[in-house]
């Protein structure tokens, strides 16, 4: 069997665009943790460079066994012990539309 080599060019093409996908949901993903570590931090009453390291151990905790549930279940648990009561469902829904925001953020700096 012979192969002119345009299958090879079109099977790069999609590595190059399947690696710029990954690339840009993980961007993506990393920035919505850091907006929903900052939005956890204010409710915790944190301010400056303590709500900035909240936000990084937030971008981090998605690489603990679990994956995307640890970034719920780390502000979850953070704030119920900070005595801030919100439904999980709540969190979700913050998280879904941070997830929109980071999209947006980014999509607008790509541009």
């Amino acid at each position: 069997m012979s192969f002119n080599g345009s299958g090879n060019d079109n099977d790069n093409d999609n590595e190059v665009r399947f690696a710029h996908a990954a690339g840009l949901t993980f961007k993506i993903t990393a920035r919505r943790n850091k907006l929903a570590g900052l939005w956890a931090a204010g409710l915790l009453g944190k301010t400056g460079i303590d709500a900035d390291q909240y936000a990084f151990d937030t971008i981090r905790s998605i690489y603990a066994s679990g994956g995307e549930d640890n970034v719920f279940e780390k502000i979850r648990t953070d704030l119920a012990g900070g005595n801030v009561l919100i439904p999980d469902q709540e969190i979700r829904r913050i998280l879904l539309e941070l997830m929109i925001e980071a999209e947006e953020q980014l999509g607008e700096g790509a541009g």
